[in-house]
């Protein structure tokens, strides 16, 4: 067994809410050997309050940053999380998810048994605000960029940036995070980056679990400006993968069917009108090259799930 703290668990925290419960999962694994780094983001809960109950029971590293610097750029609050460590290993956490006891005593027995490897990963279950599952999609034991991405894009594979341990020479060989607004986006885009031509491996038998909650930026669909941003952010991110999967000899699977329906899914359900909505789909459309087929087909399929919507009787989407 290896005998020194090699992992690093680094935590960017803002948010009060779940941040115990978060502590509580890292403080019942059954293999100690990891260090916590916690970044406060200025954040205006006293978030030591909390920190301080677990200072006696984990190796643990509070810093509070003077800037609220994730308001303004995610990913670069990221980044100075993770350089707050120097551990060989990087597990970038959350304030409000948990973690299986034995994710760690699984990742170091992984470790050894593949030490090639440089890019892991766990199942994920995306639960409430009371821990209750809403959606478990896992992957296979090894999955590579091509099929991560036609996944992601299908709405088969669900990821995030919590069920990831990377290697720091990783990391620092792929320039780390790639950025977009509101890092949305930006977990995608980083592990595709991180995997390259080689794919990711998943640890079985433990999971992570993602919390999907009003606290945070998934469930925000009511800003109009917001939605905006995070549309524009999938625009960006789908210029991207076009560069990056040619750049690297990579097969794009997906068609441009895929990515449009991915992208009238990312928007039907946010609280913005018909005619915004539209809107912004034919962005999309124009976007992606789609073509004038594809944005009438966005438009039309808009419509018909605002019918359903608000007329429960409408016969096209009886069961």
């Amino acid at each position: 067994m290896m005998s020194t703290k090699k992992l690093a668990i680094v935590i960017p925290a803002y948010k009060d809410t779940y941040l115990e419960a978060t502590l509580n999962s890292i403080l019942s694994q059954t293999d100690n050997r990891f260090t916590v780094f916690i970044g406060d983001d200025a954040s205006p809960f006293d978030l030591y309050s909390i920190v301080s109950k677990f200072e006696n029971k984990i190796d643990i590293n509070y810093v509070r940053f003077k800037e609220n610097l994730g308001a303004k750029n995610l990913v670069a609050h990221w980044e100075r999380c993770i350089d707050l460590c120097n551990e060989d290993w990087i597990w970038l956490f959350s304030d409000d998810d948990i973690m299986d006891a034995t994710c760690v005593e699984s990742f170091y027995i992984e470790v050894e048994s593949h030490p090639e490897e440089a890019l892991f990963h766990f199942d994920v279950e995306i639960i409430d605000k009371n821990g209750k599952t809403i959606s478990y999609l896992p992957f296979s034991k090894q999955l590579n960029a091509e099929i991560f991405f036609w996944g992601k894009v299908t709405r088969q594979l669900s990821s995030f940036v919590v069920e990831y341990i990377f290697k720091r020479t990783l990391y620092i060989e792929k320039g780390g995070f790639e950025e977009f607004d509101l890092a949305w986006g930006s977990d995608d885009a980083t592990w595709i980056k991180f995997m390259g031509n080689k794919p990711v491996y998943t640890i079985f038998g433990c999971k992570v679990y993602w919390r999907f909650s009003s606290s945070n930026i998934s469930s925000n669909n009511g800003d109009k400006s917001f939605v905006e941003r995070k549309i524009k952010a999938n625009l960006q991110y789908l210029s991207w993968i076009d560069r990056y999967f040619k750049d690297n000899d990579l097969i794009d699977i997906t068609t441009k069917l895929d990515k449009l329906r991915w992208m009238i899914e990312s928007i039907k359900y946010t609280n913005i009108g018909l005619g915004k909505k539209i809107q912004v789909m034919k962005s999309a459309s124009n976007g992606i090259n789609a073509g004038r087929y594809y944005t009438l087909f966005g438009a039309i399929y808009l419509i018909l799930f605002t019918l359903k919507t608000y007329t429960k009787g409408f016969t096209l989407f009886k069961k």
